[in-house]
């Protein structure tokens, strides 16, 4: 008779017996959830407690039988240390977080030296310590800062930290920790290079400042942030006696500010200060070419120059008006391919007429005040002779054109100035 297959299979090898007991499955699904309750329950227990703002004393001898129970456990640890500091056991908190910074993960090396220098800030703010217990906080902090830097990847982080050096009166670590902010934060790194340079200046470090503002510059988005910031970091040079370094910094960062009439007008007056005639005179005239630009009118020209802006732009037209012939029509195009081309030979570069704008009180007496201090007399007689006409009764303009008239050769007229 034929046995069924079954029959054929070793006995070592039968199903029934290779399998674990019904039993004993259940008590391992038993045991697993077990474990998974404990530790959802333990999560949502650290979690409540966590969000507890003001801990009592229950929630406190809670966290320390915990903590007792689980020395090794960090989220815990740090958790307790939380609550202390919350309570002001600033002391306890930093017993308690101590063995975290030989953790090797970094994430929890950083979260104990972020509470550690909170910690610190807590205890200089407090004001309890004498003079050398405040130095040696500030020092603490210091180095916690430094520390942390490695880890801080993020502008948040950063700017903590920054502000953290500010309270322990560190402006060279704080001036570093903004120049970092501005590498990661490219978004507002103009900013943040700002701050930096003004913390140098608090800290005396002129050059350092300037160069922060020239970088915030670069960085600028308005005109009007371009030229404070170009502004700032002469002025910082300024205040640091490096004159002739602010005149190499001028040239070098001026840029899209060359026809910029409040920029030049501060270049005319830096020239000045630092006492380079060569400097205040081309920016003096550049001043003027900028201000005519912006005139659209030239009135008044010096001597001496191109004859075709050697004459009032009203007579020209009338000239041109009757001896060719022209229409109203073709002296406007005139007018305006003259005033074109002025402003196309600025925006080249090219040497233009040396004619002067309207008449603009700053501006005139820039001029006429640079053109004298350099002995160009023929200049500075032109600028007094143009504000005078502008302003007749104005006496001191009259008294320089009476003066340059006598400089340049022109008794009669000097006498009948004085005479006026």
């Amino acid at each position: 008779m034929l046995q069924s297959s079954a029959d054929n299979v070793p006995r070592s090898l039968k199903p029934e017996e290779r399998l674990c007991p019904l039993w004993k499955l259940i008590g391992l699904g038993v045991s697993v959830l077990v474990v998974l309750w404990m530790l959802y329950t333990n999560q949502k227990i650290m979690q409540q407690v966590a969000a507890v703002e003001n801990p009592d004393d229950i929630s406190m001898f809670f966290l320390n039988n915990i903590h007792e129970k689980h020395p090794a456990d960090e989220s815990w640890r740090l958790l307790l240390a939380q609550h202390q500091v919350k309570v002001g056991a600033l002391t306890d908190a930093q017993e308690t977080i101590g063995p975290l910074f030989t953790m090797r993960d970094p994430m929890v090396q950083k979260t104990a030296g972020l509470l550690d220098l909170q910690i610190l800030e807590m205890q200089i703010v407090a004001g309890t310590h004498n003079e050398q217990g405040r130095r040696g906080l500030q020092s603490a902090i210091t180095k916690r800062i430094r520390d942390l830097l490695d880890h801080s990847t993020t502008p948040e982080d950063l700017a903590s930290l920054a502000a953290s050096a500010l309270l322990a009166k560190d402006w060279q670590l704080a001036t570093q920790v903004y120049r970092q902010l501005a590498q990661f934060d490219t978004n507002n790194q103009a900013e943040w290079f700002r701050k930096g340079a003004k913390l140098a200046l608090v800290q005396r470090s002129y050059i350092q400042a300037s160069d922060l503002f020239f970088l915030a510059r670069t960085n600028s988005q308005s005109l009007e942030e371009n030229r404070k910031d170009y502004v700032s970091g002469l002025k910082a040079l300024i205040a640091g006696d490096h004159f002739n370094s602010a005149i190499v910094q001028a040239e070098k960062y001026l840029g899209n500010l060359e026809r910029d009439e409040a920029t030049l007008k501060f270049l005319v007056k830096l020239g000045r200060i630092a006492g380079s005639g060569d400097f205040t005179q081309k920016y003096v005239d550049k001043l003027l070419r900028v201000s005519h630009v912006r005139s659209r009118n030239m009135h008044v020209t010096f001597k001496h120059v191109n004859p075709i802006f050697s004459e009032n732009i009203s007579y020209r037209h009338q000239r041109l008006h009757a001896e060719l012939g022209t229409t109203e029509e073709h002296l406007k195009w005139n007018q305006l391919w003259l005033q074109t081309t002025f402003e196309n030979n600025l925006a080249k570069g090219l040497d233009l007429p040396q004619s002067l704008p309207p008449y603009d009180p700053e501006v005139y007496e820039m001029a006429y005040t640079v053109y004298a201090e350099n002995g160009h007399v023929e200049q500075a007689y032109d600028v007094a002779r143009a504000a005078s006409e502008a302003m007749p009764e104005h006496l001191e303009w009259r008294t320089r054109r009476a003066q340059g008239a006598e400089w340049t050769g022109r008794p009669a007229e000097a006498l009948v100035q004085w005479h006026v």
